[in-house]
C-alpha cells in the first residue's frame, strides 16, 4: 500500500516503542508454549511484536500489505520470515503451509 510505503520510518518513529504494546506482547509471549509458531497480521515494522517473539524463542510469521514496512521488518528482525500480502485475501489454511 503506497501510502504506508511511503510512511513506514515515520510509522515506525511513531509506533515501535509502545510500552503498552511492549508490556502486552510480553505477557502474551509469557503464555505461550515453548517454540509456539505466531503469524503476526498486519505485522507493520516487526517492532515490537515480531522482536520480542522471536528473542522468547517463537517462529513468527508477519504479514504486512506494505513492502515499506517489510523492508525495516527485514531489516530489524531477521529471525522472523516476512510475507508481503493483504491478510484479507490469505488462504484458510496459510498458517498450516508456514
Amino acid at each position: 500500500m503506497a501510502v504506508f510505503d511511503q510512511l513506514a520510518e515515520l510509522y515506525q518513529g511513531e509506533h515501535s516503542s509502545n510500552p503498552f504494546q511492549t508490556a502486552l506482547v510480553e505477557r502474551v509471549s509469557a503464555l505461550l508454549p515453548t517454540d509456539a509458531s505466531v503469524v503476526d497480521l498486519g505485522c507493520g515494522t516487526g517492532l515490537p511484536t515480531a522482536k520480542i517473539l522471536t528473542e522468547a524463542g517463537h517462529r513468527v510469521v508477519g504479514v504486512d500489505i506494505s513492502e515499506g514496512m517489510l523492508k525495516l521488518a527485514r531489516n530489524q528482525v531477521p529471525a522472523a520470515e516476512f510475507v508481503h500480502a493483504n491478510f484479507a485475501e490469505l488462504p484458510a489454511d496459510f498458517s498450516r503451509r508456514r
